[in-house]
């Protein structure tokens, strides 16, 4: 603050050819970017920016009176001493990364017990205990545990896991076998069709079909040739044709 009226006052310290970084600049170190201080001074001199001075001066007296108010909120005493906020905008960011990290240091640690692990730290559950528990609790809770780790969550977790991957490979595996079969169904229906020469007009009379199938056929010999559904029109398609292989064809 005390910098920032002095600029206010002596405006000379920044805005002159006898400008020194040693008092003009805050930490009294080298300019960040010396060529762009030359630069202003330049067109300053030459009467390129009539106005820096007024500028400049709005500049530091709206910075002055926002770190007045900046400062207030850390006075001793001040709203900010109990105010309180997340490092993150997700309470839960950081949990994966924590799993991670427990799970590389101890690898036998079961999901359930690295959970409960977390649970118990970040309840403070401890200082609960500590104020309210009694012998009975004790006994109730780690009766409790008992049951828990006899019931074989973490093998019934395990075996929940392997069974979706195993659904997974299953489903990929019946999406690559469909896929061949349709791919020697479409090959099966090519080998009766052979391409012949025409001209435009009888191109343009073919059907559908007889259109998806010549597509097909030069998708066998180039496969950047597009697709039969990205061609809307037939005029498109004859152009290719003549531009790939100088051939049309038809079904034979």
């Amino acid at each position: 603050m005390n910098h920032l009226e002095l600029i206010i006052e002596n405006l000379h310290l920044l805005i002159s050819l006898n400008t020194s970084f040693k008092l003009g600049a805050l930490d009294g170190q080298e300019w960040q970017n010396p060529g762009a201080v030359e630069a202003v001074h330049k067109l300053a001199e030459e009467g390129k920016l009539p106005h820096l001075c007024e500028a400049f001066v709005a500049f530091c007296g709206g910075a002055l009176e926002t770190w007045e108010r900046f400062l207030i909120e850390f006075e001793a005493g001040a709203e900010h001493d109990s105010a309180f906020m997340a490092s993150t905008n997700d309470a839960n960011e950081g949990a994966p990364g924590s799993c991670q990290l427990h799970t590389c240091q101890k690898p036998l640690t079961s999901m359930h017990l690295h959970n409960a692990q977390a649970q118990f730290k970040q309840n403070k559950t401890q200082a609960f205990i500590n104020a309210t528990f009694t012998a009975v609790d004790h006994q109730y809770t780690m009766r409790k545990a008992c049951e828990w780790q006899s019931a074989g969550l973490e093998v019934k977790r395990c075996a929940d896991l392997v069974q979706h991957d195993q659904q997974e490979v299953a489903v990929k595996r019946w999406r690559q076998t469909e896929c061949a079969e349709k791919g020697a169904a479409e090959d099966a229906q090519l080998d009766g069709v052979a391409m012949v020469v025409m001209s435009e007009s009888e191109f343009l009379m073919l059907l559908n079909t007889a259109l998806t199938d010549q597509v097909n056929l030069h998708r066998q010999l180039n496969p950047l040739v597009p697709k039969r559904y990205t061609l809307k029109k037939k005029q498109a398609l004859y152009r290719l044709d003549v531009s790939n292989f100088g051939v049309m064809g038809q079904a034979g």
